[in-house]
């Protein structure tokens, strides 16, 4: 229990220092969506579908942000301009929940000696091994 919980703690770890590392500086790049897809990799099977998709929404969120950013450099002022930086500071606004979100999924993953779905381990015990 506690080498499981250690590993994904310090998957939880890296996603949030990847994330960071990312969006602290100017522009976000293909590294840093290289470093967070490898992360998301490790991240599979240990926690849930649930966690996965979500690190799999944030993946699409950083694509949208560096092609967006590219565009950026070459899109003339006026209101193309203004409509594609407001979609980016939305992504990026996104992303910045990114660790709330994380944190609250993976959360009953890392109750040690508790199940990470108490409600199937409270069905399994009232059904019984038989009756699922």
């Amino acid at each position: 229990m506690l080498d499981l919980f250690q590993r994904r703690f310090e998957v939880f770890q890296e996603l949030t220092r990847t994330i960071t590392t990312a969006f602290n500086k100017a522009d976000v790049d293909g590294q840093d969506l290289f470093n967070f897809e490898t992360t998301i990799e490790k991240a599979r099977f240990l926690f849930g579908r649930e966690v996965h998709k979500y690190l799999a929404e944030s993946r699409q969120r950083m694509f949208f942000i560096i092609m967006n950013q590219h565009a950026l450099r070459s899109t003339p002022d006026g209101p193309q301009r203004a409509n594609a930086e407001k979609k980016v500071l939305d992504a990026l606004d996104e992303m910045n929940r990114f660790y709330e979100g994380l944190a609250t999924l993976v959360t009953p993953y890392m109750r040690v000696g508790q199940p990470a779905d108490p409600w199937r381990s409270l069905l399994d015990r009232v059904q019984g091994p038989t009756n699922r």
